[in-house]
């Protein structure tokens, strides 16, 4: 073969090859900047999952104070409730001058079966501070559970035989706002009873259906 006509061969080759490298070097370089998007991508991700990791443990400890706040407020309640627990109010007896308020409060026994206190029934007896253009309504702290259980269990009676009297228990400031809470909740909710016994709110929609214990407004979310 003449040389010449070999060394044009292998010319015509190699042009035919230049692009191929050009497209080759293209591809490598697209290569390399994926690669590098990867990386980027696996940097961010494995970032990503220790910030997850980190939220995850910061919320678990948010949860775990608010879990003892919850306690603590739940413990605070009970021992305000063990102060409270033998006092019963009662909302509507008249004031008047020089009043004995024991005689008062036992005016309530005349119509039903219930013992008359004595001074050595009760601890102390008392008017609440009276709110603007409201009767004081009457403290009455009991010396012994049983009796204070027995005015509240016979509540009704008496509450009859004083006409517009209503007895209440003395209940803690948390409890207080739960059944003001509940009260609200139960008029748009068309429940048809509120009412508290031993610290507790309690609601039942109507007659004949098992009543509820409400002991957060969460609970309150829960009936609805």
């Amino acid at each position: 073969m003449d040389i010449k006509v070999w060394m044009k061969a292998i010319n015509d080759k190699l042009d035919q090859l230049l692009p191929l490298k050009e497209t080759i070097d293209g591809i490598e370089d697209a290569l390399q900047v994926l690669s590098d998007l990867y990386d980027n991508v696996i940097s961010r991700t494995e970032q990503n999952e220790r910030e997850v990791k980190e939220l995850k443990k910061r919320v678990e400890r948010v949860e775990a104070r608010h879990s003892e706040v919850a306690q603590l407020i739940d413990d605070l309640d009970n021992l305000e409730w063990r102060n409270r627990r033998l006092n019963l109010e009662f909302h509507g007896i008249p004031e008047t001058v020089n009043e004995n308020l024991l005689d008062k409060v036992n005016a309530l026994t005349a119509k039903n079966k219930l013992p008359a206190l004595t001074e050595s029934d009760v601890v102390t007896v008392h008017r609440l501070p009276a709110k603007k253009d409201k009767t004081a309504g009457i403290i009455c702290r009991f010396a012994r559970p049983a009796d204070r259980d027995a005015w509240w269990l016979n509540r009704k009676k008496l509450q009859e035989t004083g006409g517009t009297i209503i007895i209440l228990e003395n209940l803690t400031k948390r409890t207080r706002a739960l059944l003001f809470e509940a009260k609200t909740w139960a008029k748009v909710k068309n429940y048809k009873y509120v009412w508290h016994s031993n610290n507790r709110v309690l609601v039942r929609k109507a007659d004949g259906l098992n009543k509820q214990v409400v002991r957060s407004a969460d609970d309150l979310d829960k009936l609805a």
